[in-house]
C-alpha cells in the first residue's frame, strides 16, 4: 500500500481487523507493529479510531492503552497520555495507570494532579498497594489547593475522596463546605447528601440523622434516605439495644413511633406541594398511595434489621416477629390492589414464624373462598387476587396441595363467569399459575400439571382469543407433551406480526435445556421458515441440537432450509464446518477408529464439500478436516476437483498463505491416498522457488521452509521404501540426513517434556494457531502409525 496516500495507516488496520476476524491473530498482530515505528508519528483520527475499533473487539484495553503510551513517548500530546491513563484503568491495570499519570504530572502543569491521584486511589483500593503513598498526595493536594486561584470543582470532589480515604472526614467536610458549588437548590441536596453521607461513614450518627432528616422533607418518597436515618438510629442506640435482650420490644416501638413522627412531620411542610397535590386527591391518590407504601416498607425494613441483628447475637425475639406480622396485615388491607404488593413482601414474610405465615396463608384462601361476582368486576380487584395469589405461592413456594387448590379456584370462577375475560385482565392470573409451574421443582413438571395448566389456559383462550402470551404457553406444553398437531395449530393462529424475535428465544429456551427430542427439533425448524431471513442465525443452534440426536437427515432439512433462506452457499459450508468442527473436537481421540461419526453423517459432509471448495477457495477451512474420514472415496473426489480448479492462476493463489494451504492440502490428499508417484514436482518446486526468493521480509517464511523439508523428508521416504534397504547403506545416511532437517524444524513448534525428553501430543493447543489443527494428526497418526511408512528416530 503507498504510504504517501492519505489514510493508508487506517486501512492497514481495518485489514488487520480482518485477518483477526479470520482467526489469523499473529498476522494482524504483526502487520499492527510495523506500524508503530519511529517514522510515524503523524498519527491521524481515523487511524486511533481504527484502532480503538480492533482492540475494542478483542477487549485488550491494555493493549491499547500501551498504543497511546507509545503515541505520547513519541509525540508528546498530552491528550494521548490522557487517553492512555483511562484506558489503563480500564483494563483495571492501576499500576501502569499510575505509571503514566506521574510522568504526566511531572512534565506538564499541576493540572494534572488529579490524573495522579486518581490512580493511586484506584491502585490503594483494588491492588491493595502501600497506602502511604496517599499521604504524599494529600499534601501535594493541600499545597495545591492553597495556591491556586480557581480550582476545578472535579479536583475537590476528588481530592475530598482521597480525605475520606485517608479518614480525614473533619478536613474533608472543611474542603468539601468551603469549595463546592451550592448555587442551586440540586446542588444544595447534592452537598447535603454528602455531608449525610459522610458523617455516617465517620460515626457521628447524630449529626448525619439531622441531615437524613432535612433530605426527607425535600423528598419523602425517597427510600434510601429513610433506611439510612433508620441505619443512624439503630447505630446511634447501639449501646442501649445491647444491654439485655428484654429492650428490645421497648426499643423497636419506640424507633417506630419516631418513623410516624418523622412521617407525618415530613408530610404537613410539604408546603404548596403538597396542598396542590391534595386538591388532586379524589381524581388521583396515587401519590399518597406511595407515600403511605414507604412508610410501610421503612417499618417492615425496621423489623428486618432488627431480627438479623438479634439473631447475629443467637436471640430470636418473638415481639420483633409479631410486630411485623402486624405490619404487613396493614400493608395488606391498604395497598393489596398495588402491583408491587407481592414483590414488597417477598423479602419479609420469609422472617415469619411458622404459625404467623399459616396464619397469613389462612386468610388470603378465606378471601378466595368468599369471592363473589361484585368483587370481582374491576381492575383493582382482579390486581388483588393476582397479588394475594404471588403473596400465597411465595409463602409456600414449593406446596403441591397449594397449586391444586388455585387451580380449583380458578376454574370454579371462570365456570362461574366471575373472572371478567373480556377486559383481559384476568390473563395475568393464568400466566400467574403457568409461570409457577414451570418454576417449581422438577416433579411439578409432571404430564398431569402440565395438562392442570392446558385446561386453564385453553379456558383464557376461550374468553380471551387474541392474548398472545396463553398461546405461547399452550405452544410450548403441547410440544412438551408430543401433541405437535396441537402446537401447530396454536402457532398457526398467532399473526405473524405478533411473533417476534423475543417470542422465538421463548420458544427456543425449553429445547435447549431439557427437550432433545428430534421430533420437537424439526417442529421447531419449521417454525424458523416462518422468519425467513430475520431469524436464520438461530439454525446453527438447531442443527447441533439434532447432531446431538444423530439425526442427519434433520440436519439436512436445516441446511437446506438455510439456503434456501439466505441463498449463500457459503453460510450453508459454514454451518456444516461448524458442526463438522465440533465433532471433530469431542471425537479427537478416536479418530481412527471414526467412533460418533456415522456413514449418513460423512455422506452429508462428502456431499456438502463442493460448494465450500466453490466458495472458500482461499480458506480451505473444511478440507482441511477430511482425512480424517477415513474415506478415499472423498479424498480422491477432492483431490479431482482440486486439479480441476486452476486456484494457482487466480488472484487469490498470489498471497503466500493461500498457497500454501492449497499446496499442503493437495500433498496431504496424494499422501492420505499413498499415491507417492503422484506427489507433483511442481510443488517441491514452489516450496524452493519460496526458500529461494529474495523476499527476506515475507510473512510465512518459516512455515514454507518447515513444509519443504517435510515434504522432502516424506519423498524420499517412500522412495527408499520401494527398495530393499539396511541401515548401513549410503541411501540411509542421506534418508537420515533429511529426517533430521525436518526434524530440527519440527522442534520448533512441538513442546517437549523436561522429564521424558520426548514430543507431547496430547495438546492442539500448544501450536501455532496458523497451523492448520491436521497437522497435529498427520504427525501423530499419518506419520507415525502408518503401515506404509517406516520412520526413523533420533539415535541416543
Amino acid at each position: 500500500m503507498d504510504q504517501k496516500k492519505p489514510g493508508w495507516k487506517a486501512l492497514e488496520v481495518l485489514k488487520a481487523v480482518i485477518l483477526d476476524k479470520w482467526g489469523r491473530t499473529e498476522e494482524a498482530d504483526q502487520m499492527l507493529s510495523r506500524l508503530f515505528t519511529e517514522n510515524n508519528r503523524d498519527w491521524q483520527e481515523e487511524t486511533l479510531q481504527s484502532l480503538q475499533f480492533f482492540y475494542g473487539e478483542r477487549r485488550d484495553w491494555c493493549s491499547l492503552a500501551q498504543v497511546y503510551q507509545q503515541l505520547w513517548t513519541q509525540t508528546m500530546n498530552s491528550t494521548l497520555g490522557e487517553t492512555s491513563v483511562l484506558y489503563y484503568i480500564r483494563a483495571k491495570d492501576y499500576s501502569e495507570a499510575q505509571k503514566v499519570a506521574s510522568k504526566l504530572y511531572r512534565c506538564y502543569s499541576s493540572h494534572y494532579m488529579a490524573w495522579w491521584i486518581l490512580s493511586l486511589l484506584l491502585q490503594v483500593r483494588y491492588e491493595k498497594a502501600d497506602s502511604r503513598i496517599l499521604m504524599l498526595a494529600a499534601k501535594l493536594g493541600s499545597k495545591y489547593i492553597a495556591e491556586s486561584n480557581s480550582i476545578p470543582s472535579s479536583f475537590i470532589r476528588l481530592y475530598i475522596i482521597l480525605l475520606e480515604q485517608l479518614g480525614d472526614y473533619e478536613q474533608a467536610k472543611q474542603i468539601g463546605r468551603q469549595y463546592l458549588d451550592v448555587s442551586n437548590d440540586v446542588l444544595k441536596k447534592d452537598h447535603m447528601e454528602w455531608l449525610a453521607n459522610l458523617c455516617y461513614q465517620s460515626g457521628q450518627y447524630e449529626e448525619a440523622l439531622h441531615y437524613y432528616e432535612q433530605l426527607i422533607g425535600q423528598q419523602l418518597e425517597n427510600y434510601h434516605y429513610w433506611y439510612m436515618w433508620m441505619k443512624c438510629q439503630i447505630w446511634n442506640k447501639k449501646e442501649e439495644s445491647d444491654c439485655h435482650s428484654i429492650q428490645a420490644e421497648p426499643f423497636l416501638r419506640n424507633l417506630l413511633e419516631q418513623i410516624h413522627e418523622l412521617f407525618s412531620r415530613a408530610l404537613s411542610n410539604g408546603n404548596d406541594t403538597f396542598q396542590e397535590e391534595k386538591k388532586k386527591e379524589e381524581e388521583d391518590c396515587r401519590t399518597l398511595q406511595r407515600r403511605k407504601r414507604t412508610l410501610y416498607m421503612i417499618q417492615m425494613e425496621t423489623c428486618r434489621e432488627m431480627i438479623i441483628s438479634w439473631e447475629n447475637k443467637g436471640l430470636f425475639m418473638d415481639c420483633i416477629s409479631r410486630e411485623l406480622f402486624v405490619i404487613i396485615q396493614q400493608y395488606l388491607n391498604d395497598m393489596s390492589s398495588l402491583p408491587c404488593c407481592s414483590t414488597d413482601l417477598k423479602a419479609f414474610v420469609s422472617l415469619l414464624k411458622p404459625n404467623e405465615r399459616n396464619q397469613l396463608c389462612q386468610q388470603i384462601m378465606e378471601t378466595f373462598a368468599s369471592r363473589s361476582s361484585s368483587s370481582l368486576l374491576s381492575k383493582e380487584s382482579i390486581f388483588t387476587t393476582i397479588e394475594h395469589f404471588w403473596l400465597l405461592l411465595s409463602l409456600e413456594p414449593s406446596s403441591l396441595p397449594r397449586i391444586d387448590t388455585l387451580l380449583d379456584y380458578y376454574i370454579q370462577w371462570s365456570k362461574d363467569h366471575l373472572v371478567p375475560f373480556e377486559h383481559q385482565y384476568a390473563d395475568g392470573l393464568i400466566l400467574l399459575i403457568v409461570n409457577q409451574l414451570l418454576s417449581c421443582d422438577e416433579h411439578c413438571r409432571s404430564p398431569r400439571y402440565l395438562l392442570q395448566a392446558i385446561q386453564v389456559l385453553e379456558l383464557g383462550k376461550h374468553y380471551s382469543p387474541y392474548a398472545l402470551e396463553l398461546r405461547l404457553f399452550l405452544v410450548i406444553f403441547y410440544a412438551f407433551l408430543g401433541c405437535y398437531e396441537n402446537a401447530m395449530e396454536e402457532w398457526n393462529a398467532m399473526e405473524l406480526k405478533h411473533i417476534q424475535i423475543l417470542t422465538l428465544s421463548f420458544l427456543w429456551g425449553p429445547f435447549v435445556h431439557r427437550w432433545y427430542d428430534v421430533n420437537g427439533m424439526r417442529w421447531y425448524h419449521k417454525k424458523l421458515s416462518l422468519f425467513e431471513k430475520e431469524h436464520s442465525e438461530e439454525t446453527p443452534e438447531g442443527i447441533f441440537l439434532a447432531i446431538r440426536q444423530q439425526s442427519y437427515e434433520t440436519v439436512l432439512d436445516m441446511i437446506q432450509f438455510q439456503y434456501k433462506v439466505d441463498h449463500s452457499e457459503a453460510l450453508l459450508a459454514f454451518s456444516i464446518y461448524s458442526c463438522h468442527d465440533t465433532l471433530f473436537y469431542h471425537h479427537r481421540n478416536s479418530i481412527r477408529s471414526l467412533e460418533g461419526f456415522s456413514s449418513d453423517w460423512l455422506r452429508l459432509v462428502g456431499t456438502s464439500y463442493r460448494s465450500l471448495i466453490r466458495q472458500w477457495k482461499e480458506e480451505t477451512c473444511l478440507l482441511e478436516d477430511l482425512y480424517i474420514l477415513d474415506d478415499h472415496s472423498v479424498w480422491n473426489k477432492s483431490l479431482g476437483i482440486m486439479n480441476a480448479e486452476s486456484w494457482l492462476d487466480s488472484d487469490e493463489m498470489r498471497v503466500y498463505r493461500v498457497r500454501l494451504d492449497y499446496v499442503n492440502l493437495r500433498l496431504l490428499l496424494s499422501f492420505l491416498l499413498g499415491e507417492w508417484k503422484s506427489l507433483p514436482n511442481w510443488s517441491i518446486v514452489y516450496f524452493e522457488s519460496a526458500i529461494l526468493s529474495k523476499e527476506d521480509d515475507k510473512e510465512y517464511y518459516g512455515m514454507v521452509e518447515y513444509w519443504y523439508s517435510f515434504w522432502q523428508y516424506l519423498s524420499a521416504l517412500y522412495d527408499e521404501e520401494e527398495k530393499t534397504f539396511t541401515k548401513d547403506t549410503e541411501n540411509t545416511s542421506q534418508l537420515y540426513d533429511l529426517y533430521q532437517q525436518w526434524y530440527s524444524k519440527w522442534q520448533q513448534y512441538v513442546p517437549w517434556n523436561d522429564e521424558r525428553k520426548k514430543e507431547t501430543f496430547h495438546a492442539v493447543e500448544y501450536f501455532p494457531f496458523q497451523f492448520p489443527r491436521w497437522i497435529y494428526y498427520v504427525h501423530q497418526i499419518g506419520l507415525y502409525e502408518s503401515n506404509n511408512i517406516r520412520p526413523f528416530y533420533i539415535v541416543g
